[in-house]
């Protein structure tokens, strides 16, 4: 169905425009909502659909001594101005919101002050929001800022919504067309739900696309909110929740401490990446350390390592592991690394973090695994604290947990948080923004290489679970709001690194949140993995800078073959370490003679992953090829293709490669490649090799601006690679 885009353009209007992008403002009567966001350079394509209702720009939400909550947003009444200015850099439009009513009738009226600035550079797309509260209070029951969201975008939708789609920041990236989005994407930031800081929106028939970006480079809590509605279109926006406003100083200022970017570009989410790439190299924490290449604190190893296998919580005493593990080390004639639950005391999901002694016959089991060249990893927990366990009694526990305050002003009894899973143990959520649980984690971790002579340590759910609104002032933080989650957690993973080092392991979490990678070797990317819809965002964003691996694996891989082979084949394309299936179901699957092609397959994605490593492990992911011809479906948990394929970039070379996982059925299709689309020098010589376990064949020499074809030919089970390098 196609939508309308045209609305009232009224002379109070206010226009932020350059030569690459149009931003109209509804006037101030309608309290300054975002009207439309036209793509100058793609044919004045517009982005938002036209309608009725007022555009919100901003909700907030404030609340006084006894709870009341009072919820207000740009169209409320207020004293409303707007300065536009403009210079050789660009031009800056700031709306002001002052002397703010708190509801619409009898309601009260203080003096607060919201500024919201949109600066526009000059020959960009992209404009940068910021936004200032300042509640000047005038007596004690004038309510406090709770939480804030803005900058609202609504309405967004192209001139025919099924081009239409929209990449969402879980896991490695989500796509959908917008109409399949039934619920609220409310991403909690730094978390698996929350993994980068942006939505791409793009319609496949203009080339043109939205963008909405937090660029936060200090892991500041938050939450990406993404809805749609058929009528109105998609709606983004970030939700905020202010530091020391409704407890502690009751500061009365709020400034968003990043820039939250919203304009057009041209091309697909692969563009949109290069936006976010770009912020990435520069600002944030976690990329200071530069590639993983040149990491000192990863050990090469662990870089050249390609599969992971679990214990899973019932593989067995550890000396039946040590016979199983040994006897996959031998069939696949490579080095392996082990990921060990239950080498403690307690229970699984009990007692944390009280793990000591290990389990009898466990450290046995260690020397005996690194012996034949398998690394052992075991398990630990980051982030819960078991009421019931012995350190929450004798350390005094409820004094380093977070807790939580009731929406209200100068709360006086705080709550405590309580999870539990399977187990059903009580679980606190510690705090790491107090000093105890960042020394006590990374103390468990020292104990474990030096003690139990591990090669690693997973401390579980860090990169997962998001962070916690902590309201007790005794921590030392900011209260409510803040970065002090991520700043903890990043404090306990780089004191584990740091024990780790001089023993050559690794520190790996749990899922893939951008904020952790300096503290870490690497990320167990489940939920990445875990949904059909995957959209490798992440990879695009930080190829070379993470290494991920593992993925679930359930019972129908195991007898139907093509689905163990896919799921292999496509973390092979995505630059994972293969693996991690549990040893109760892997050993009997790669042991069975009926299954050799299956075990010769993973055994070519090993050593294809070691002999295009310089492309799956240091380079950057990009746009895939255009295939031609019929592809085959392996439908197994999701529906994916069987010719997995991708292509990396390093430096000015690319890396291409094709897997066709089905077992028993041939493959056939034609690539169509254009060197300058990667960046490459249209004027250039270019080589393309076909590169075997054999060595290289030059194919086919060609100029960067060619477009050339590729046969690609794939038998069953079958894996291709290609480079393509500038030639003389």
């Amino acid at each position: 169905m196609e939508k309308s885009f045209d609305f009232d353009r009224k002379a109070a209007n206010i226009v932020l425009e350059n030569e690459k992008v149009s931003f109209e403002f509804g006037g101030k009567e309608s309290g300054y909502g975002i009207l439309q966001i036209v793509d100058k350079s793609n044919g004045n394509y517009p982005h938002l659909i036209a309608s009725s209702s007022p555009s919100i720009m901003w909700t907030s939400e404030w609340r006084d001594t006894e709870g009341l909550g009072y919820f207000v947003d740009n169209t409320y009444p207020s004293i409303k101005n707007h300065v536009l200015k403009s210079d050789s850099k660009g031009s800056n439009l700031t709306f002001t919101w002052s002397n703010i009513t708190f509801g619409l009738y009898d309601a009260p009226t203080f003096p607060t002050i919201v500024k919201l600035s949109v600066f526009l550079p000059k020959g960009s797309g992209l404009a940068r929001f910021s936004l200032e509260v300042n509640n000047k209070r005038v007596n004690d029951r004038q309510p406090c800022l709770w939480s804030i969201k803005a900058p609202q975008l609504n309405f967004v939708g192209g001139k025919k919504p099924e081009s239409d789609s929209v990449v969402l920041p879980k896991g490695f990236g989500i796509k959908y067309n917008p109409s399949e989005v039934t619920a609220e994407f409310d991403g909690v930031y730094p978390s698996a739900l929350c993994t980068y800081q942006f939505f791409s929106f793009c319609n496949e028939e203009s080339a043109s696309c939205l963008y909405y970006g937090a660029h936060d480079g200090q892991g500041y809590m938050k939450m990406m909110v993404y809805s749609y509605a058929d009528s109105q279109g998609s709606s983004m926006h970030v939700t905020q929740t202010p530091m020391d406003t409704c407890a502690g100083k009751l500061r009365p200022d709020y400034t968003t401490p990043w820039e939250t970017l919203i304009g057009v570009h041209s091309g697909d989410h692969y563009d949109s990446s290069n936006i976010y790439r770009e912020f990435a190299m520069k600002s944030p924490v976690w990329t200071q350390k530069g590639p993983m290449k040149n990491r000192t604190d990863v050990p090469e190893w662990y870089k050249d390592s390609s599969l992971w296998i679990s214990t899973g919580l019932d593989g067995g005493k550890p000396q039946e592991l040590v016979k199983k593990f040994s006897k996959l080390r031998e069939i696949l004639g490579t080095p392996f690394i082990v990921h060990y639950y239950m080498w403690h005391r307690y229970p699984f999901d009990s007692n944390y973090p009280d793990y000591f002694p290990a389990r009898k016959g466990y450290l046995e089991a260690v020397y005996a695994l690194r012996a034949v060249g398998v690394q052992v990893v075991p398990y630990i927990n980051g982030r819960l604290w078991d009421y019931n366990s012995p350190s929450f009694i004798t350390d005094n526990g409820m004094q380093h947990i977070a807790k939580l305050s009731a929406p209200r002003m100068s709360p006086s009894t705080l709550q405590t948080y309580m999870e539990n899973y399977a187990s059903k143990q009580n679980f606190a959520v510690a705090c790491p923004g107090s000093t105890y649980w960042p020394k006590k984690i990374s103390s468990i971790v020292n104990t474990l290489f030096l003690s139990l002579k591990s090669s690693g340590v997973y401390v579980d759910q860090i990169g997962s679970s998001g962070p916690r609104s902590c309201s007790d002032p005794s921590h030392g933080h900011t209260l409510g709001g803040g970065n002090y989650f991520a700043k903890g957690d990043n404090e306990l993973l780089s004191a584990a690194l740091a024990y780790a080092q001089p023993h050559k392991g690794i520190i790996v979490t749990e899922d893939n949140s951008e904020n952790f990678m300096a503290s870490l070797s690497g990320y167990l990317s489940l939920i990445a993995y875990g949904n059909c819809r995957l959209f490798p965002m992440y990879q695009s964003i930080y190829g070379g800078y993470m290494h991920t691996f593992g993925r679930w694996f359930v019972k129908d891989d195991y007898h139907h073959p093509s689905y163990f082979n896919v799921k292999m084949a496509q973390m092979f394309v995505l630059g994972s370490q293969l693996g991690w299936a549990q040893i109760k179901d892997f050993y009997p699957f790669l042991t069975n003679p009926s299954n050799s092609n299956a075990l010769r397959f993973l055994k070519d994605l090993i050593e294809y992953k070691s002999i295009g490593g310089e492309y799956l492990k240091n380079g950057r992911l990009m746009r895939p090829l255009q295939l031609e011809g019929k592809k085959n479906s392996i439908k197994s948990d999701c529906t994916r293709d069987s010719i997995q394929h991708a292509v990396w970039m390093t430096q000015s070379s690319l890396g291409i490669f094709f897997v066709n996982a089905d077992n028993d059925s041939s493959q056939n299709t034609m690539a169509k490649l254009l060197a300058s689309s990667y960046g490459l020098n249209p004027a250039n010589n270019f080589q393309l090799r076909k590169v075997t376990k054999d060595g290289s064949v030059s194919v086919k020499k060609f100029k960067g601006n060619e477009e050339i074809s590729i046969q690609i030919d794939l038998a069953p089970r079958s894996i291709q690679f290609y480079t393509v390098s500038q030639s003389a």
